[in-house]
Protein backbone atom coordinates (compact mmCIF):
# COMPACT_ATOMS: atom_id res chain seq x y z
CA UNK A 1 0.00 0.00 0.00
CA UNK A 2 1.64 3.15 -0.72
CA UNK A 3 1.79 6.10 1.60
CA UNK A 4 -1.15 8.34 1.47
CA UNK A 5 0.88 11.37 0.21
CA UNK A 6 1.85 9.12 -2.68
CA UNK A 7 0.17 9.52 -5.72
CA UNK A 8 -1.57 6.24 -7.13
CA UNK A 9 -0.01 4.81 -10.40
CA UNK A 10 -3.38 5.26 -11.96
CA UNK A 11 -2.96 9.18 -11.31
CA UNK A 12 -0.02 9.19 -12.28
CA UNK A 13 -0.74 8.12 -16.08
CA UNK A 14 -3.54 10.16 -16.06
CA UNK A 15 -0.89 13.29 -15.58
CA UNK A 16 1.83 11.84 -18.15
CA UNK A 17 -0.93 11.93 -20.41
CA UNK A 18 -1.85 15.83 -19.43
CA UNK A 19 1.83 16.87 -19.59
CA UNK A 20 2.33 14.75 -22.94
CA UNK A 21 -0.41 17.09 -24.68
CA UNK A 22 1.22 20.16 -22.68
CA UNK A 23 4.77 19.42 -24.40
CA UNK A 24 3.70 18.15 -27.57
CA UNK A 25 3.31 22.66 -27.52
CA UNK A 26 6.42 23.41 -26.08
CA UNK A 27 8.68 21.14 -27.52
CA UNK A 28 8.63 22.46 -31.23
CA UNK A 29 9.11 25.36 -30.42
CA UNK A 30 11.58 26.22 -27.76
CA UNK A 31 10.95 29.71 -27.86
CA UNK A 32 7.59 29.33 -26.36
CA UNK A 33 6.32 28.03 -23.02
CA UNK A 34 3.65 25.72 -22.78
CA UNK A 35 2.61 27.96 -19.35
CA UNK A 36 3.39 31.53 -17.76
CA UNK A 37 5.89 31.48 -14.93
CA UNK A 38 3.41 33.18 -12.70
CA UNK A 39 0.86 30.43 -13.55
CA UNK A 40 3.20 27.70 -12.50
CA UNK A 41 4.31 28.98 -9.28
CA UNK A 42 0.42 29.62 -8.41
CA UNK A 43 -0.10 25.65 -9.17
CA UNK A 44 2.62 24.24 -7.63
CA UNK A 45 2.06 26.37 -4.81
CA UNK A 46 -1.25 25.39 -4.51
CA UNK A 47 -1.24 21.89 -5.33
CA UNK A 48 2.06 20.61 -3.84
CA UNK A 49 2.88 23.38 -1.14
CA UNK A 50 6.13 24.49 -2.94
CA UNK A 51 6.69 27.95 -2.85
CA UNK A 52 8.20 29.73 -6.35
CA UNK A 53 9.64 32.88 -6.95
CA UNK A 54 11.54 34.97 -9.53
CA UNK A 55 15.13 34.81 -8.56
CA UNK A 56 16.35 38.47 -8.10
CA UNK A 57 18.84 39.91 -10.79
CA UNK A 58 17.75 37.47 -13.67
CA UNK A 59 15.20 38.20 -16.12
CA UNK A 60 12.53 35.33 -17.60
CA UNK A 61 13.61 34.39 -21.27
CA UNK A 62 9.95 32.96 -21.80
CA UNK A 63 11.55 29.72 -23.48
CA UNK A 64 11.62 25.97 -23.03
CA UNK A 65 15.21 24.22 -22.51
CA UNK A 66 14.83 20.53 -24.32
CA UNK A 67 18.64 19.87 -24.36
CA UNK A 68 20.07 16.28 -25.19
CA UNK A 69 22.84 15.09 -23.23
CA UNK A 70 24.27 13.07 -26.44
CA UNK A 71 23.72 12.02 -29.57
CA UNK A 72 21.30 9.01 -29.51
CA UNK A 73 17.98 9.59 -30.83
CA UNK A 74 16.50 7.97 -28.08
CA UNK A 75 18.38 9.16 -25.21
CA UNK A 76 19.07 11.63 -22.02
CA UNK A 77 17.39 14.56 -22.42
CA UNK A 78 17.88 17.72 -19.84
CA UNK A 79 13.64 19.38 -20.04
CA UNK A 80 13.41 22.82 -18.27
CA UNK A 81 10.02 24.98 -18.68
CA UNK A 82 11.56 27.87 -17.68
CA UNK A 83 14.56 29.62 -18.13
CA UNK A 84 16.29 32.69 -16.41
CA UNK A 85 19.66 34.86 -17.48
CA UNK A 86 21.26 36.76 -14.86
CA UNK A 87 21.28 40.53 -15.26
CA UNK A 88 25.02 39.90 -16.72
CA UNK A 89 24.57 37.50 -18.71
CA UNK A 90 26.58 34.94 -17.41
CA UNK A 91 24.33 32.66 -15.82
CA UNK A 92 21.34 30.77 -16.84
CA UNK A 93 18.99 29.36 -14.35
CA UNK A 94 16.76 26.42 -15.81
CA UNK A 95 13.72 25.03 -13.65
CA UNK A 96 12.14 21.81 -13.60
CA UNK A 97 10.24 21.04 -16.69
CA UNK A 98 6.54 20.38 -15.76
CA UNK A 99 6.54 16.64 -16.45
CA UNK A 100 8.93 16.38 -14.21
CA UNK A 101 7.83 18.35 -11.07
CA UNK A 102 5.13 15.34 -11.12
CA UNK A 103 5.11 11.89 -8.83
CA UNK A 104 5.78 8.59 -10.93
CA UNK A 105 4.79 5.63 -9.62
CA UNK A 106 8.61 4.48 -8.96
CA UNK A 107 10.41 7.45 -9.81
CA UNK A 108 14.59 6.69 -10.15
CA UNK A 109 16.41 7.61 -7.32
CA UNK A 110 18.37 11.18 -7.98
CA UNK A 111 21.75 9.01 -7.67
CA UNK A 112 20.35 7.20 -10.84
CA UNK A 113 19.43 10.42 -12.40
CA UNK A 114 22.43 11.76 -12.08
CA UNK A 115 24.79 9.01 -12.85
CA UNK A 116 22.27 8.96 -16.34
CA UNK A 117 23.34 12.03 -17.13
CA UNK A 118 26.98 12.21 -16.31
CA UNK A 119 27.59 9.22 -18.09
CA UNK A 120 25.49 10.52 -21.34
CA UNK A 121 27.83 13.58 -20.85
CA UNK A 122 30.65 11.45 -20.93
CA UNK A 123 29.75 9.62 -23.77
CA UNK A 124 28.97 6.37 -22.25
CA UNK A 125 25.95 5.47 -24.20
CA UNK A 126 25.05 3.03 -27.02
CA UNK A 127 24.30 3.78 -30.72
CA UNK A 128 20.47 4.86 -29.45
CA UNK A 129 21.83 6.61 -26.82
CA UNK A 130 21.22 4.47 -23.78
CA UNK A 131 23.72 4.97 -21.22
CA UNK A 132 25.89 2.02 -20.53
CA UNK A 133 25.96 -0.71 -17.32
CA UNK A 134 29.48 0.59 -15.26
CA UNK A 135 30.19 3.10 -12.64
CA UNK A 136 31.28 6.58 -12.19
CA UNK A 137 33.53 8.33 -10.15
CA UNK A 138 30.12 9.49 -8.79
CA UNK A 139 32.44 11.30 -6.16
CA UNK A 140 34.43 13.00 -8.31
CA UNK A 141 31.87 15.01 -9.88
CA UNK A 142 28.79 15.30 -6.76
CA UNK A 143 28.85 17.12 -3.50
CA UNK A 144 26.00 16.07 -1.28
CA UNK A 145 24.90 18.71 0.81
CA UNK A 146 24.50 18.27 4.91
CA UNK A 147 20.71 17.46 6.18
CA UNK A 148 21.51 21.25 7.82
CA UNK A 149 22.20 22.96 4.72
CA UNK A 150 19.39 20.71 2.35
CA UNK A 151 16.52 22.08 5.11
CA UNK A 152 17.90 25.69 5.28
CA UNK A 153 18.10 26.28 1.58
CA UNK A 154 15.40 24.37 0.36
CA UNK A 155 13.63 22.87 3.63
CA UNK A 156 14.95 20.01 1.41
CA UNK A 157 15.96 15.99 3.48
CA UNK A 158 18.63 16.14 0.33
CA UNK A 159 20.29 18.40 -2.28
CA UNK A 160 23.18 17.29 -4.51
CA UNK A 161 25.68 19.76 -6.39
CA UNK A 162 26.93 17.92 -9.45
CA UNK A 163 29.29 19.70 -11.61
CA UNK A 164 28.11 18.35 -14.90
CA UNK A 165 31.16 18.02 -17.55
CA UNK A 166 30.18 19.38 -20.98
CA UNK A 167 31.21 17.95 -24.14
CA UNK A 168 30.81 21.64 -25.38
CA UNK A 169 29.55 25.07 -24.64
CA UNK A 170 25.73 25.44 -24.12
CA UNK A 171 24.82 28.36 -27.15
CA UNK A 172 28.39 28.62 -27.80
CA UNK A 173 29.63 29.97 -24.40
CA UNK A 174 27.98 28.57 -21.17
CA UNK A 175 31.16 26.34 -20.63
CA UNK A 176 30.21 25.16 -17.16
CA UNK A 177 27.04 23.19 -16.10
CA UNK A 178 26.06 23.03 -12.42
CA UNK A 179 23.13 20.46 -11.87
CA UNK A 180 21.28 20.74 -8.50
CA UNK A 181 19.20 18.05 -7.49
CA UNK A 182 16.73 18.79 -4.69
CA UNK A 183 14.31 16.27 -2.69
CA UNK A 184 11.58 15.70 0.08
CA UNK A 185 10.09 12.92 1.38
CA UNK A 186 6.36 12.07 -0.12
CA UNK A 187 7.26 15.40 -2.97
CA UNK A 188 7.97 16.26 -5.95
CA UNK A 189 11.89 16.16 -6.69
CA UNK A 190 12.99 19.06 -8.39
CA UNK A 191 16.09 19.23 -11.04
CA UNK A 192 17.74 22.93 -11.52
CA UNK A 193 20.56 23.51 -14.25
CA UNK A 194 22.71 26.49 -13.84
CA UNK A 195 24.93 27.18 -17.08
CA UNK A 196 27.87 29.78 -16.76
CA UNK A 197 30.49 31.32 -18.75
CA UNK A 198 34.28 31.67 -17.37
CA UNK A 199 33.38 34.82 -15.99
CA UNK A 200 30.04 33.38 -14.16
CA UNK A 201 31.92 30.27 -12.57
CA UNK A 202 33.45 33.08 -10.18
CA UNK A 203 30.41 34.28 -9.09
CA UNK A 204 28.86 30.74 -8.80
CA UNK A 205 28.04 30.84 -4.99
CA UNK A 206 25.98 33.92 -5.79
CA UNK A 207 24.05 32.33 -8.56
CA UNK A 208 23.03 29.19 -6.35
CA UNK A 209 21.80 31.73 -3.42
CA UNK A 210 19.38 33.64 -5.28
CA UNK A 211 18.14 29.78 -6.89
CA UNK A 212 17.77 28.88 -3.00
CA UNK A 213 16.10 31.93 -2.12
CA UNK A 214 13.74 31.79 -4.51
CA UNK A 215 12.08 27.77 -4.04
CA UNK A 216 11.82 25.47 -1.32
CA UNK A 217 9.22 23.32 0.13
CA UNK A 218 6.77 24.70 2.47
CA UNK A 219 4.79 22.64 5.49
CA UNK A 220 6.19 19.48 6.15
CA UNK A 221 2.58 17.55 7.02
CA UNK A 222 1.62 18.24 3.46
CA UNK A 223 -1.13 15.72 1.77
CA UNK A 224 -1.84 15.64 -2.04
CA UNK A 225 -5.52 16.23 -2.48
CA UNK A 226 -6.70 15.06 -5.47
CA UNK A 227 -9.52 16.99 -6.15
CA UNK A 228 -7.51 20.21 -5.61
CA UNK A 229 -5.30 19.27 -8.05
CA UNK A 230 -8.31 18.56 -10.60
CA UNK A 231 -9.49 21.89 -9.98
CA UNK A 232 -6.07 23.82 -10.28
CA UNK A 233 -5.60 21.76 -13.58
CA UNK A 234 -8.41 23.87 -14.84
CA UNK A 235 -8.20 27.02 -13.15
CA UNK A 236 -4.55 27.86 -13.76
CA UNK A 237 -2.55 25.70 -15.78
CA UNK A 238 -5.46 25.40 -18.91
CA UNK A 239 -6.57 28.68 -19.02
CA UNK A 240 -3.02 30.05 -18.62
CA UNK A 241 -2.12 27.63 -21.30
CA UNK A 242 -5.46 28.83 -23.82
CA UNK A 243 -5.09 31.95 -23.46
CA UNK A 244 -2.14 32.06 -25.21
Amino acid sequence: MLNENLIDCRLGIRWVTVCVLLALFALPALAQQSMSFNAFKRYTSKVYDIRYTEPKGFTDMKTVAYWRLDAGWRGTVSLHSFVFQSNDGNCLLMYPHFIESLFTCAPPSIEHKITTEIKALLGRTDSDGRTLAGDIDFDKYVEIASAEEARRCFNADSVYVAHLPLREAYEGRYEHCIGVYVGKKDRPRLYFKLLLTKEGMMHEKRYFRELCNSVSYRNDNWVYNEEMDKKARIDIVYKDHYKK
